[in-house]
């Protein structure tokens, strides 16, 4: 079952949607779905489908992040990852959801590591594919020889328009350039999402478990960039993956990552990769 709403923020319009058993039902955290930069909730439709086929005890919410989709943006506050986090948090607290887990995509890899490091008491655990933490992690080169970018960007902009009630794509693609240059995270940084290690045995799993997931044809984020946050998290699972950053042909076709997205979510804390 599919419900749709938006969350008034600030005079902003934030669209989520819910699919699966209705929230508070099930006693397993729900699962937050966060998508890439430019796109929408849209390109989690294969994912989100399949996940509800399973008959799957977790509620997913998939919402179109600030500026994106069918949510509204604003010129008074510039976009960054904390303040999407933020956003992410207002949700959940207009849902009264009191812990989720979340896959993240690229820039949504990136909030939903923003959540562990701010919020981590909010957060079960953490499927991050395609993040960074450095706008010098991007393998431009790859990007430029790239055949499958082409084909997202010739779906964005047109679908942007149609969807996105002020559809003015340049202003959210001007603000993306400014926010993803101004990434620079570090081990510092790393250091505040808590691990079993640094909460001990009176934390008893209060600790977002950090999957690190990377394809093994990624195009846009050099490899070394996934090692070096799997460092930095000290306890998480790194996870190689079958697929690209972003490609029509992974995101449209075919139901990717659900194998490791399951895995992530009926995972025990105990386990390591």
């Amino acid at each position: 079952m599919i419900r749709q709403s938006f969350l008034v923020l600030l005079l902003l319009f934030s669209r989520y949607a819910t699919f699966g058993p209705p929230l508070h039902v099930s006693p397993q955290p729900p699962v937050l779905f966060l998508h890439g930069g430019h796109l929408s909730s849209r390109w989690f439709s294969h994912q989100l489908a399949h996940v509800s086929l399973l008959s799957s005890p977790y509620t997913s919410i998939a919402l179109d992040t600030r500026g994106h989709g069918r949510s509204t943006s604003s010129l008074l506050e510039p976009l960054s990852y904390s303040l999407l986090a933020q956003d992410v948090i207002a949700l959940f607290n207009h849902l009264d959801i009191p812990k989720v887990s979340v896959v993240g995509w690229s820039d949504g890899g990136c909030t939903a590591l923003a959540l562990a490091m701010k919020h981590s008491t909010r957060v079960d655990r953490v499927f991050a594919f395609g993040a960074n933490y450095n706008p010098d992690n991007g393998d431009y080169e790859s990007i430029a020889n790239s055949t499958t970018f082409p084909e997202v960007y010739a779906r964005v902009m047109p679908e942007y328009k149609e969807i996105n009630p002020k559809g003015d794509y340049e202003k959210l693609a001007a603000q993306l350039k400014h926010m993803q240059a101004s990434l620079n995270w570090n081990r510092q940084d790393f250091a505040a999402i808590p691990t079993s290690e640094s909460v001990g045995e009176k934390g008893k799993g209060n600790w977002p478990l950090v999957w690190i997931a990377q394809g093994d044809r990624e195009e846009a984020i050099k490899r070394e960039a996934a090692v070096q946050m799997h460092d930095w998290v000290r306890s998480p699972v790194k996870l190689p993956c079958r697929f690209q950053h972003s490609c029509d042909s992974d995101f449209g076709k075919r139901t990717c990552y659900i194998a490791p997205c399951w895995s992530f979510c009926v995972s025990t804390k105990l386990s390591t990769i």
